[in-house]
């Protein structure tokens, strides 16, 4: 019963730790739509909310501030998959 009880305190303290909050999310998404890009309204906010979703279920918060702040976000493999993932999906080219 202990080891239940145990691994159930760990799951719940561990996926609250990854998780992002909404804020978070929110200021992601927010820094992401005000690039100047010759995206259409509708592609640029499609563009970012498929970047926030994949970003937001890949990394925690910390490892993009840390990425970001060592100039590294831009070279993460999964960071360039889901920038060409997204323009696939929301830019007409």
């Amino acid at each position: 019963m202990k080891t239940t009880f145990f691994t159930i305190c760990l799951l719940l303290f561990t996926t609250q730790v990854f998780a992002w909050t909404e804020a978070e999310k929110k200021s992601y998404y927010s820094g992401c739509a005000q690039y100047e890009t010759n995206w259409t309204y509708k592609e640029q906010h499609g563009y970012c909310a498929c970047h926030t979703e994949l970003m937001t279920k890949r990394f925690t918060i910390d490892q993009v501030t840390k990425m970001t702040l060592n100039g590294t976000l831009s070279e993460n493999k999964y960071f360039k998959q889901y920038v060409n993932h997204c323009v696939k999906k929301h830019i007409n080219y």
